[in-house]
């Protein structure tokens, strides 16, 4: 049954009494938009030259081509200014402040992220509406948290911009990407999901039954005196496992996705700042 979709005011309205009633006081603490007009602004000190001009190509393609400024913040934590509630909100109060965005397209992206917390934010501004917060989630768990795991805040934030920008050429009227094949069956092998309703296997067996079941194959063809046993064993094993490869094949063809502080370095436009909201959408990520 699908999913009945609340009207945009009333998924609004209670975001807005939140940020009207109860924490006025930290968006007052939120630094003023910065006079340079820099679409990195790196309070936690996470970045070299090369890394924000590597991130500033990107943000340079995506306001000049797109009209989409994508804007990243790094702080040490958010109780410095003042902030005790979620990344989510918070994320909210900062791209408000800012007003990320014009005021006619609405279509900024902010990524905050904030290290002492070990949380990370995609906030989009309202064109984009709810449509990509499924594919803001797979930029964030995907591309951005396994780098930060690792303390590579670098390379995860260089990777998730350009994910990012992939978003902005689609522009927020194009078709969010589906997820490809190996991420499907990532995500399968994570969860272990049953390969079919019908099938007692789960991912997690039914794929090395599939590859012991291709090397049967193979061996039948360098061992003659075996090969009747091998290719029974081979083609038993991948029958077994061959309902999974069905599935990602069939999702496969018929998918709709495309492939697609300092600051310094990095792009700066003074319209990329003052006339842009939040509309709730967006991305949380944890490490």
């Amino acid at each position: 049954m699908a999913r009945t979709r609340r009207p945009p005011l009333a998924r609004l309205l209670p975001l807005g009494l939140v940020l009207v009633f109860v924490h006025p006081a930290a968006a007052q603490r939120i630094p003023a938009v910065p006079k340079d007009f820099h679409f990195i602004q790196d309070y936690a000190d996470l970045y070299d030259a090369p890394t924000r001009a590597q991130i500033g190509e990107v943000q340079k393609a995506a306001f000049e081509q797109q009209k989409t400024p994508i804007v990243v913040v790094t702080i040490n934590d958010m109780a410095r200014y003042g902030w005790t509630g979620s990344i989510e909100t918070f994320a909210t109060l900062w791209f408000n402040a800012w007003g990320i965005g014009a005021q006619d397209t609405n279509q900024g992206i902010l990524l905050l992220i904030s290290v002492g917390d070990r949380k990370a934010r995609i906030e989009l501004g309202r064109a984009w509406g709810d449509r990509w917060d499924g594919y803001s989630q797979r930029i964030m768990n995907d591309t951005i948290v396994p780098h930060f795991k690792n303390a590579a805040f670098a390379r995860g934030t260089v990777e998730g911009v350009q994910a990012l920008g992939e978003m902005a050429r689609l522009t927020p009227y194009g078709v969010p990407p589906a997820p490809g094949t190996l991420q499907q069956i990532g995500q399968a092998w994570a969860s272990d999901e049953k390969v079919s309703p019908l099938s007692p296997l789960g991912v997690r067996v039914a794929l090395p039954l599939l590859a012991v079941g291709i090397l049967c194959l193979v061996l039948a063809c360098f061992m003659p005196e075996q090969r009747k046993w091998l290719l029974w064993i081979g083609i038993g094993l991948i029958v077994l496992a061959l309902a999974l490869w069905l599935i990602v094949g069939v999702v496969a063809l018929f998918s709709r996705g495309r492939r697609g502080g300092g600051s310094g370095g990095g792009y700066s436009s003074s319209g990329g700042f003052g006339g842009g909201s939040s509309g709730g959408g967006g991305a949380t990520g944890s490490w």
